[in-house]
């Protein structure tokens, strides 16, 4: 068992696109179609990206709102003793929340 996870932007696409932990995390539920990965114009990418990116800092923050019970599905499914998450906000101050 690993001491502390840092979920980053990373694991959060790696557990949204995994069926087994995005089916027991409200946060992470029917969240895969909006990181796949299209074509189109430049206007087009770049308000895609922004969406992608709005749409993790939403899940970050869902994250730490977890329930204790739910915390810990997601610590058993990471293997791991604490859990770590980083946000930043639109000053970009970074707010670090260990669970």
């Amino acid at each position: 068992m690993k001491n502390n996870v840092v979920i980053d932007n990373s694991t959060i696409l790696t557990l949204v696109h995994n069926p087994g932990i995005a089916r027991q995390i409200p946060c992470l539920a029917g969240k895969a179609g909006l990181f796949r990965t299209g074509g189109g114009c430049g206007a087009c990418a770049a308000r895609r990206n922004k969406k992608k990116a709005a749409a993790l800092q939403n899940i970050k923050s869902c994250l730490i709102a977890l329930s204790v019970e739910k915390r810990d599905v997601l610590k058993k499914f990471l293997d791991a003793k604490t859990i770590t998450i980083m946000t930043a906000d639109a000053n970009n101050n970074v707010t670090r929340v260990n669970f």
